[in-house]
């Protein structure tokens, strides 16, 4: 709630009262809104134009996130059952078909299968040298001459 303000007077007294809200998609960007604007130094606005506007993504970066409290967000997760736990947490629900990270991708293999497919055939030693290689021939023009 960002405040209430009278809309409409007559004879001195308001006959016409309205509150005014932030409303926001989820309750995780409230949460996140509320910790955050303080730090920011934003607040919400007046009562009759509030300024209910998300958090910038370069804000982000100036954010103390150990001042953030989750613990809210947290509850919802763990009442609403999303709150994941050793056994519901698995690399392919985080990182495979599982993962809201595979939009596009039907039978998404997990991140360890995808690793150890770019993986195949590779000769470790011989990249370990080529990247040698590629270190010393950019970092010796830099160094001083003896």
């Amino acid at each position: 709630r960002v405040g209430s303000y009278c809309r409409k007077e007559v004879l001195t007294w308001c006959v016409e009262k309205r509150e005014s809200y932030c409303c926001f998609n989820t309750p995780l960007a409230r949460i996140l809104n509320q910790q955050i604007r303080p730090q920011l130094g934003r607040d919400w606005g007046e009562a009759q134009s509030p300024e209910c506007s998300g958090i910038d993504i370069r804000d982000f970066a100036r954010v103390d996130w150990t001042r953030v409290n989750l613990d809210e967000w947290l509850a919802i997760l763990y009442e609403t059952g999303h709150f994941p736990t050793l056994e519901t947490l698995t690399v392919e629900d985080l990182t495979g078909t599982g993962s809201p990270l595979a939009v596009h991708a039907t039978g998404r293999a997990d991140a360890a299968t995808r690793t150890t497919q770019r993986s195949d055939g590779l000769d470790s030693e011989e990249v370990r040298k080529a990247a040698e290689s590629e270190l010393w021939r950019e970092t010796l023009p830099a160094l001083p001459a003896e």
